[in-house]
C-alpha cells in the first residue's frame, strides 16, 4: 500500500517530518512534567543532575542536607562539651579523694595519739601502785623472819594484799571481800569443796577463802569469782576438836626447911 503512495514515504523521510516528530516529543514531555508533583520533579532533578568534581551536587546544596549537616555539627559539639565536662569532674574527684585520704590519715594518727594518752592516764596510777608494791615485796623478801613473830608476818602479808587491791581499785575493780564465816553466795562465790560439820550454825558458810574474787565497778556479776570451801551440816560428822590451852601446871610450894 505504501508503494501506491510514493509521496507519503518521501514526506516521512524528509527533514520537516523529523522536526515535527521532535516537537511532538517535547510537547508530550512538557505535558508529563506538568502532571508530576513538585517533590517528584525535585527528586528527578537530583537523579538526573550529573556529578562533577569541580562543582557541588544538588544533594550538597539541598536545604535538607544543609540542615542535617548543621545538626550533626551541633551534636558533635555537644558530645565534645560533655566529654570535657566529664573529664573535668573526674579530675576534681581525684583531687577531692586525695584530700579526703590525707584528712583520714591525719585523723587516724590523732585518734591513736589520744588512745595512747587515755591508756597512760588510766594505767599511770596503776603502774605507780604496782611499782610501790614491787618495792614492798622486795623489802619483805629481804627481811629476816626468824626474828619476827607470827603476828608481824601476818601484818606484812596483809599489807601487801591491800596494795594489790589498791592497784585493782584504780582500774575500777573491787574485791568481793569474801571472808570465813560469811554465808556462801553462788552469785559471788565458787565452792571448791565441802567440809562436813556437826554445828548447824556453820552450815552453808565459808570455811576458807582460797582466792579472793573481784568485780568491775557498776557490774553485778563478778569478773573473778571467789574460790572458797564451804561448811556442810551433817549430824554424823565428828565434832570439831576443842582448842587446847597451853597451861603450866601449878607446882606445890615446898615449905622451907627450917631444920
Amino acid at each position: 500500500m505504501t508503494d501506491a503512495f510514493p509521496l507519503a514515504d518521501e514526506a516521512r523521510d524528509s527533514p520537516i517530518a523529523d522536526v515535527g516528530a521532535s516537537m511532538s516529543e517535547q510537547t508530550r514531555g512538557q505535558a508529563a512534567s506538568q502532571t508530576q508533583s513538585p517533590a517528584s520533579q525535585e527528586f528527578e532533578t537530583i537523579l538526573i543532575q550529573p556529578a562533577a568534581d569541580s562543582e557541588p551536587s544538588l544533594v550538597d546544596t539541598h536545604p535538607l542536607a544543609e540542615e542535617f549537616s548543621a545538626a550533626a555539627v551541633a551534636e558533635d559539639d555537644d558530645v565534645q562539651s560533655a566529654v570535657a565536662e566529664l573529664t573535668s569532674a573526674i579530675q576534681m574527684l581525684r583531687i577531692q579523694l586525695s584530700t579526703d585520704q590525707d584528712i583520714i590519715s591525719r585523723m587516724q594518727a590523732r585518734i591513736e595519739a589520744l588512745q595512747a594518752d587515755q591508756v597512760r592516764a588510766l594505767l599511770g596510777p596503776v603502774v605507780t601502785e604496782l611499782a610501790a608494791l614491787h618495792a614492798s615485796i622486795d623489802a619483805a623478801a629481804a627481811r629476816d623472819y626468824d626474828q619476827a613473830d607470827t603476828n608481824q608476818v601476818r601484818t606484812e602479808f596483809a599489807f601487801l594484799s591491800s596494795r594489790v587491791e589498791n592497784a585493782l581499785d584504780l582500774l575500777g575493780v573491787t574485791s568481793v571481800d569474801a571472808k570465813p564465816g560469811d554465808a556462801f553466795d553462788s552469785r559471788r562465790h565458787t565452792a571448791l569443796r565441802q567440809i562436813l560439820t556437826s554445828d548447824a550454825a556453820q552450815d552453808a558458810t565459808i570455811a576458807e577463802v582460797q582466792r579472793q574474787g573481784f568485780v568491775f565497778e557498776y557490774e553485778s556479776k563478778p569478773a573473778i569469782y571467789a574460790r572458797v570451801t564451804v561448811y556442810a551440816y551433817d549430824t554424823a560428822a565428828p565434832a570439831p576438836p576443842e582448842s587446847v590451852l597451853d597451861t603450866i601446871p601449878e607446882q606445890e610450894e615446898e615449905e622451907p626447911d627450917n631444920g
